[in-house]
This record gives C-alpha cells, structure tokens and sequence, in this order.
C-alpha cells in the first residue's frame, strides 16, 4: 500500500472515531427489539458509552474494554458495500471498529453460531468484507461465542470490567495501585496483598463502635484489576483469577492481524 493510500486511510480512520461521526445505525430507548439491545458505558468511546444491539455484542465489549491495547471503540461506525452471492451490490454497516495502541483498526460484526449455521451468506459476506476493509487498511472479523465466550477467559475479563475505574471510588485506591507497581514481578496477587498497606476495606454501621471488615471486597484485588486493564502490569488469564494469580511485567509486542482477543492469543 503506497503512502498516499495509507495517509487517506489514516484520515479515513480518524473521522471514523472523533465526535463528528455519528453511529449509522440508530436503536431507539424503549424499542422492542427481539435482539436484546442495551448500553455499555465506556471511556473508550467519544460518547461515553457503545449502543449494543444485542447481548453477543455487549461481550464483545468487554474484550475490547478490558484489552490495554484497545485504545478507541465506535459503535456502527460506516457504512460499506459488498456483492453479493447473487451479484447484487448491498450495504453492510459494522457493530464496532477499534483502534489499536499502535494506531491499528479491527472492524468486527458479532453474530451467534446457530444463526450463522442456518444462514447460507455470513460465510460470503465475511470474505467480501476482509478485502473491503483491507483496501481501507483495517482487519476485519465475524466474532461468535467460539471466540468470545472461551472460559476461563471470559469471566476473567468480566471480572476485571466489575472493578474497573470509576469516578466515585475513593481516591487512596490510586495509592494501592502505585504501591503495587513498587513490588517485585514476577509475583501473585496474595504476595501484593500482603506487601501493600492498605490490603482491607472496613465500614461502621449506624453507632456502633467497632469497625468490621468487608470481607467481599478488596481494594488491592481491584487495584491489580485496575492496572492490568491500563496495561501496567500483566495477569495470567489462562486460569480462573484466584490469590494465586500470576502477575508479571506487561506484554509489549503486537500480535498480527490486530484481534479483540489479543490477551488469549498472547497468553497461548
């Protein structure tokens, strides 16, 4: 691809994530949608949160919030057309396309296994779509629950999204963090809960005098979660999260093609 071609990409892109460009597909509040559509919030994304048009979907975003490499996310984000089985030209628009840390994009559709069995073109329209939007300089992938929901690995990263940052978690959550990243790696999540200060979460109820420990939370677990998702350190998630989960330096080599599940295919 020749200079000209990869700076009209870069442009291309870059509209595609800023504010000026609106999602191509609307799913209005309140539809009765058979597909189950909702919302997820997400700093990824320049609104705040990604329209999701059904639950398929919706995990997908957790691998693509969870993931440090995924730097921007944008729902239904163009609209591109295809051929065909029959030869007709059609419209096509994307559930999500993603920008990488090392400027990268993913463009990926979800769809279910069984529907995809019981239709004759996902097949067709993915090869189409792959040299669509290589021509544009972006990786195209059909994404079922075969890829998504591979466990452990998807409840680690549901996990890891339950204790995501949030604007109302207390601010000494940040201090955990940077006492974590003061300890040797490798090592485990037991071994930062005991070298870090602030290991326990305590509360009073109504005017009793004594403090009691809140034995469901705690603050250097989320602090381990935290950093792991901004890409500080690394986390085994081969194996269901457990104080005996592996922490260890961050990754730092891409994989090729660029893939929302970039922490399986690294952790292989």
């Amino acid at each position: 691809m020749d200079l000209r071609t990869r700076i009209r990409n870069q442009n291309y892109w870059d509209h595609v994530f800023s504010p000026a460009n609106e999602p191509k597909k609307e799913i209005k509040p309140g539809s009765r949608y058979v597909t189950l559509p909702g919302w997820h919030p997400t700093p990824k994304c320049v609104r705040g949160s990604v329209r999701t048009r059904e639950p398929l979907m919706a995990d997908a975003m957790i691998h693509v919030d969870t993931n440090p490499f995924n730097t921007a996310v944008a729902e239904f984000p163009v609209v591109v057309r295809y051929r065909s089985l029959q030869g007709k030209w059609l419209e096509h628009v994307p559930d999500l396309a993603v920008r990488r840390l090392d400027g990268s994009v993913a463009v990926v559709d979800v769809m279910p296994v069984h529907v995809q069995r019981h239709l004759r073109w996902p097949e067709h329209r993915t090869q189409a779509l792959r040299q669509v939007f290589a021509e544009l300089g972006a990786h195209y992938r059909l994404l079922d629950e075969r890829t998504l929901h591979l466990m452990p690995l998807m409840a680690n990263l549901r996990c890891m999204w339950r204790h995501k940052r949030i604007a109302s978690q207390p601010a000494w959550i940040a201090e955990v963090a940077s006492e974590v990243l003061r300890l040797p790696l490798p090592s485990s999540i037991a071994s930062a809960m005991r070298g870090v200060v602030r290991n326990a979460m305590f509360t009073k109820v109504g005017e009793e005098e004594e403090w009691t420990e809140i034995g469901e939370v705690n603050p250097v677990f989320t602090a381990c979660m935290q950093l792991a998702m901004d890409g500080k350190i690394g986390i085994d998630l081969q194996r269901p999260f457990s104080q005996t989960t592996r922490l260890c330096t961050p990754p730092s080599l891409f994989l090729f093609p660029a893939t929302t599940e970039l922490r399986f295919e690294a952790a292989a």
